[in-house]
C-alpha cells in the first residue's frame, strides 16, 4: 500500500565514501548556493583554453583552500563562459547558519541511482525494525540480567547479537537457538524504494558534533540534505505468497497474518512507540543543558506523540540518530553503565579508560536560526 512521508527535519541518507562533492569539479559556490557542476561542459573548456594542464597540477597540490571558482577567476574566466559550468536547475541552497564557515567544503551527497535521487526501502525498512524489537522485548518485559547474559564477552547490541535476533524475529523455534534470515518474520515484510524525488527539495546543511557536556559544536560538516517539508512516495506491504512464516506467525506476530492496511497500522503503532520512547529519552538527558532549541523541539514531538495518530507514524531515518536511536538499549536504563564498566570500548564512549556522561555525549545537530535541531526525524501516513 501506498504511504506518504514527509520530513520533519532535514534527513541525509549518505551515497558512501565515492559520494562526495568536491570544490575541485563538482560544483562552484555563488554566496550561500552551490551550482553543481557538469563535468563535460568543464573538461571542454579547460581543453579549450589550453589550462587543463595547469588544472591538474593544481588539483595535485591542492588543499582545502582551493575551489574552482577561485582557480576559473585566476585565469580571467568572464562570467558569462563560467556560467555556462551549470545551468539554474541545479542549484543547492545552503540551509542553516555556518558556524565556522568555509567557502569551499567537501558535500557528502544524498545516495541516488543513475542520477536519481531516493529514500531506500531498506532505511525504512531497518527503523521499522529496530521499533518492532523494542516493542517485543519491551512486552516480556526482557531482564537485563539475561541480556547480559547473552552477550557473552562482546559487547554487540541489538541486531549485531545473534541470541537476540533468535529472540525477537525467528520463526523457527529450535533448541539451537540459531539465528537464520531464512526464518525471519519480517521476511514477508517489503519496504520498496521511494520515487523518484527533485532535485530542488534538497540542500545544503552544515550539522555539527555538538558536545552535550562543554556545550559548544565542533567543527561542520556539510550534507546534502532532503530538506524539511518535502513530501515522497514509499510502499509498504506484506508478502502474500506460500511462506511458512504465517503458519509460525500467533501472539505478538499475529499482526502478519491480519489484511494489508491492519497489519501496517499496527507497524505504526511500533514505530510511535519507540519514537515516544526515544524523545522522553533525550527530554530527560537534555534537561538542564544549554542546547538551546533541542529540548523545545522534542517537547512540540511529544505532544504531537501523546495525541491519536490514527494511520501516522514518526520516525528516526539516515544519520543523526545517536546511539540510542538506532539500537534497543533503551530498554536497560542505566544498567547500559554496567556494559560500559565491564567492555571498555571506544564505542560506548569509553576513550582511555574514562567514560563520557552522559553517554553518548554528543549529538549531530544544525543551527536554526539560532536554534538548534536535530535532522533524521520524518512522519508516515497511509494515503487516502
Amino acid at each position: 500500500m501506498r504511504i506518504k512521508l514527509r520530513t520533519i527535519t532535514p534527513i541525509f541518507i549518505g551515497a558512501g565514501p565515492e559520494g562526495v562533492l568536491s570544490p575541485l569539479m563538482d560544483y562552484v559556490r555563488i554566496k550561500n548556493q552551490f551550482g553543481l557542476v557538469n563535468r563535460e561542459v568543464l573538461l571542454k573548456m579547460l581543453e579549450e583554453l589550453d589550462i587543463i594542464d595547469d588544472y591538474v597540477i593544481k588539483i595535485k597540490q591542492s588543499n582545502d583552500s582551493f575551489s574552482l571558482t577561485e582557480f576559473m577567476a585566476e585565469h580571467g574566466i568572464s562570467q558569462e563562459d563560467f556560467s555556462k559550468l551549470f545551468s539554474k536547475k541545479n542549484f543547492l541552497k545552503l540551509k542553516g547558519i555556518e558556524q565556522n564557515k568555509n567557502s569551499a567544503p567537501q558535500i557528502s551527497s544524498f545516495i541516488s541511482s543513475a542520477g536519481r535521487k531516493y529514500i531506500p526501502g531498506s532505511s525504512i525498512k531497518g527503523s521499522i525494525r529496530t521499533a518492532i524489537a523494542y516493542a517485543f522485548l519491551k512486552k516480556i518485559n526482557q531482564g537485563f540480567s539475561d541480556i547480559e547474559r547473552k552477550l557473552g564477552n562482546k559487547a554487540k547490541f541489538a541486531f549485531q547479537n545473534s541470541s537476540l535476533q533468535f529472540k525477537v524475529f525467528s520463526s523457527k523455534f529450535s533448541k539451537s537457538s540459531k539465528y537464520d534470515a531464512k526464518d525471519d518474520f519480517l521476511k514477508v515484510l517489503r519496504v520498496r524504494d521511494s520515487d523518484s524525488i527533485p532535485r530542488s527539495d534538497f540542500v545544503v546543511v552544515p550539522c555539527y558534533s555538538y558536545h552535550i557536556g562543554e556545550g559548544k559544536e565542533g567543527p561542520p560538516v556539510y550534507l546534502e540534505c532532503l530538506d524539511e517539508g518535502k513530501e515522497a512516495e514509499i510502499e509498504i506491504g506484506l508478502f502474500r505468497g506460500n511462506s511458512p512464516i504465517y503458519e509460525r506467525a500467533s501472539n505478538f506476530w499475529s499482526f502478519l497474518r491480519y489484511d494489508e492496511e491492519r497489519a501496517v497500522r499496527i507497524i505504526f503503532e511500533f514505530l510511535n512507540e519507540f519514537a515516544r520512547d526515544f524523545v522522553n529519552h533525550e527530554i530527560e538527558r537534555l534537561r538542564g543543558r544549554e542546547v538551546r532549541g533541542v529540548l523545545n523541539f522534542y517537547s512540540d514531538l511529544r505532544k504531537e506523540l501523546d495525541s491519536p495518530l490514527e494511520g501516522k507514524a514518526l520516525m528516526l531515518i539516515g544519520r543523526g540518530a545517536t546511539f540510542f536511536g538506532k539500537t534497543i538499549d533503551m530498554l536497560w536504563g542505566d544498567d547500559i553503565e554496567k556494559l560500559r564498566d565491564r567492555f571498555r570500548e571506544r564505542s560506548l564512549g569509553v576513550i582511555n579508560g574514562g567514560k563520557s556522561k552522559p553517554f553518548p555525549i554528543s549529538r549531530l545537530l544544525w543551527n536554526d536560526g539560532g536554534y538548534w535541531k536535530p535532522i533524521g526525524w520524518a512522519s508516515l501516513e497511509i494515503s487516502s
